[in-house]
């Protein structure tokens, strides 16, 4: 049973609200793996950028590199990366936590 066949005034107020159909043409993944996959891929992105991080300052302490700037950077992208993947992590937490206080 559809919501518009309810009342006219649900027609109304979905209007603006855009069809799970559309979305999906739009590159949002329905799947169930989806969701497991974008917290694995996130995990795979910060340890992708802790290698590159480590390499940049294996590679300035080495004298390969004479250039600071990009070892920064690259340390710094890292550490975003971490700080991003650990809020994420107490984002899930606090909602199970949540959810196991409404039963």
């Amino acid at each position: 049973m559809e919501i518009l066949s309810i009342s006219p005034e649900a027609s109304r107020l979905s209007a603006g609200i855009p069809r799970i159909e559309d979305m999906s043409s739009k590159g949002i993944d329905r799947t169930s793996e989806s969701k497991p996959n974008i917290f694995s891929q996130l995990l795979s992105d910060v340890v992708k950028s802790q290698d590159d991080a480590a390499q940049s300052m294996d590679n300035y302490a080495a004298g390969l590199t004479q250039n600071i700037h990009e070892t920064m950077l690259s340390l710094q992208k890292s550490s975003i990366n971490f700080t991003l993947l650990v809020n994420v992590r107490n984002k899930l937490l606090d909602a199970y936590q949540q959810i196991m206080r409404m039963n």
